[in-house]
């Protein structure tokens, strides 16, 4: 088939070199389907036969890179089988069921018929996961409270505390245990 082509453009080609009038049209490659003026159709059929023939590899650009960056290339994790125990994402829900075993302890209602309650040692056990400042009085994980316990010493002992801001202290401080105390009664 290219050579039919081949034929037709040296038939343009003589008819342009007869008559003095420039073709306007572009004939088709019959493998790539680009369009060529005849005179540049001959030529590049044949390059483009010869390109058509060859498969391409595909381009691993890691090989054209420094080799001192190999650490640094992305590295795809293997494939491993997930174990059967579950790592425990969160102690969310075991930390809201213990707050409402506390109230319900505090009302003086039981779990049910059946059901145990959670000694409150247990209870007091989770809870001290976090570590409390002395400073603030604030709860931290423990890495949290080793960065906190030197930058709230720092601040304390930097600022002051004014004798308004300890009475005030000392009078919230009232108002909570007289509400608790009603809540007690309370209930």
């Amino acid at each position: 088939m290219s050579r039919y082509i081949i034929r037709l453009v040296d038939l343009l080609l003589l008819r342009v070199l007869i008559s003095d009038e420039v073709p306007l049209m572009l004939l088709p490659c019959t493998i790539c389907n680009r369009t060529f003026k005849p005179e540049s159709l001959q030529k590049h059929i044949k390059i483009c036969e010869k390109n058509a023939n060859k498969k391409r590899k595909t381009f691993d650009s890691s090989k054209q890179r420094n080799q001192d960056l190999a650490e640094f290339l992305p590295v795809i994790p293997k494939k491993t089988e997930k174990s059967a125990v579950r790592k425990s994402q969160s102690t969310w829900k075991e930390k809201h069921l213990e707050f409402v075993r506390a109230v319900q302890q505090a009302r003086g209602i039981s779990d049910g018929p059946g059901k145990k309650s959670l000694p409150l040692a247990s209870a007091q056990a989770r809870l001290t996961v976090h570590e409390k400042c002395p400073h603030c009085e604030r709860n931290f994980g423990p890495k949290a409270f080793d960065r906190h316990i030197e930058w709230c010493k720092e601040q304390k002992s930097r600022i002051p505390k004014s004798p308004a801001s300890i009475t005030a202290k000392e009078r919230l401080e009232a108002r909570i245990k007289v509400i608790m105390l009603n809540f007690v009664m309370f209930f």
